[in-house]
C-alpha cells in the first residue's frame, strides 16, 4: 500500500520544481524583453554616424548635391547617355539641409530626419519614426537594382531594425506605400523568401525632361558612393 506521506512530498516536490523552473522562465523572458527594448532604443551605429557629422559636413556638400543633379537633369536633356554619381556625405548634407524646406511635404508624417549609408551592394536608410507609443529610428537595408527593363527598380528589403533590434517588415511597407501615393508612382510588393521586394515603374517622359524617353539602366552602389546610369532617346 502506497505510503500517503511520501506521495504528498513528492507532490509538494515536483510543484516546487515546477515553480523554479516557473519563474526562471519568466524572468529569462523578461531579460529578453528589457534586452529587446533596449536596442530599440539605440539608433543603428550609420543613423548615429551621420546625425553626429551633420554639425561637421560642410554646407558645400547639399550645394554639390544640387549641382551634379542639375547637370545630370540637363543631359538626360539631350539624346545620349548620362551619369550621375553622388557621395553619401552629399545625400546626407542634402537630406538635413535641404529636404525639410525645399519639400515639406514629401515624407509621411511618422517618418523624419532620413540619412543613408552606401556600401558595396547595399544601401542603408534610416529616419525617426514616430507612430503610436513608439518613438525610435527604424531603419531599412536595401539592395536596389534595375530590372531587365529599364525604369523598373527592384528594391529588395534584406533587414528592418527599429532601433537596433530585428523588426518586421509593415513599417516599411507603409511608409513606401505613402511616399509612392505622394510622389504618384506604381508600387508593388512580391516576396522572394522571407524578403519582401518593392518594384517601381518611373516614368519615361516628363515635362521637366522635354519630354524625351528617359531610361535609367543601372544603380550602382559602392562604399560611400551612388551612381545611376542611363541614356535619353
Amino acid at each position: 500500500m502506497a505510503d500517503p506521506r511520501g506521495r504528498a512530498r513528492r507532490q509538494r516536490r515536483w510543484w516546487q520544481w515546477l515553480a523554479v523552473i516557473s519563474a526562471i522562465t519568466s524572468l529569462l523572458v523578461l531579460s529578453v524583453a528589457a534586452w529587446l527594448w533596449w536596442l530599440s532604443r539605440q539608433p543603428p551605429p550609420f543613423y548615429a554616424r551621420a546625425v553626429m557629422a551633420d554639425a561637421q559636413r560642410p554646407i558645400a556638400e547639399g550645394d554639390e548635391f544640387e549641382r551634379r543633379v542639375l547637370a545630370a537633369r540637363n543631359a538626360a536633356r539631350r539624346r545620349g547617355g548620362w551619369r550621375l554619381e553622388l557621395t553619401e556625405d552629399q545625400i546626407n548634407s542634402w537630406l538635413a539641409e535641404r529636404l525639410p524646406k525645399a519639400f515639406p511635404n514629401a515624407l509621411p508624417d511618422s517618418f523624419a530626419d532620413p540619412r543613408v549609408a552606401i556600401a558595396d551592394g547595399a544601401l542603408e536608410l534610416g529616419g525617426r519614426y514616430r507612430s503610436g507609443q513608439i518613438d525610435a529610428v527604424v531603419s531599412f537595408e536595401l539592395a536596389v537594382k534595375v530590372e531587365d527593363e529599364p525604369n523598373v527598380l527592384s528594391v529588395r528589403v534584406i533587414a528592418v531594425r527599429l532601433g537596433q533590434a530585428p523588426a518586421p517588415a509593415a513599417p516599411l511597407v507603409e511608409l513606401a506605400a505613402d511616399a509612392a501615393r505622394r510622389a504618384n508612382l506604381p508600387l508593388r510588393w512580391t516576396q522572394a523568401g522571407r524578403e519582401p521586394i518593392a518594384r517601381l515603374t518611373l516614368p519615361d517622359k516628363t515635362e521637366a525632361l522635354g519630354n524625351r524617353r528617359v531610361l535609367l539602366e543601372s544603380v550602382g552602389l559602392l562604399p560611400g558612393r551612388l551612381i545611376l546610369e542611363g541614356r535619353t532617346e
